[in-house]
């Protein structure tokens, strides 16, 4: 039997995520600004300081790392059949 060929990408998964995400949220009335330690942040990339404390990033190669070693990674969305799933 052959090996499967897999078709999901990050780089185009986080092209639709960051197109959704991609926006910096300050607002104090969003419960996922406010830090751990009771400060408030950012969410950027949907990054929330609610759950990445103050190591929120600035820039899009930082967002993608964590959504590449966070998400992508532990669940094995690189073997998807499809990038649409």
């Amino acid at each position: 039997m052959a090996n499967p060929t897999y078709a999901a990408d990050i780089k185009e998964a986080l092209k639709e995520g960051f197109g959704a995400e991609g926006g910096k949220n300050c607002r104090k009335d969003d419960p996922g600004n406010r830090r751990p330690d009771g400060t408030w942040g950012c969410t950027n990339f949907g990054i929330s300081p609610k759950s990445y404390g103050y190591n929120v990033p600035e820039d899009l190669e930082g967002a993608a790392k964590i959504y590449d070693r966070d998400f992508w990674k532990p669940l094995y969305l690189g073997n998807l059949d499809s990038q649409i799933v």
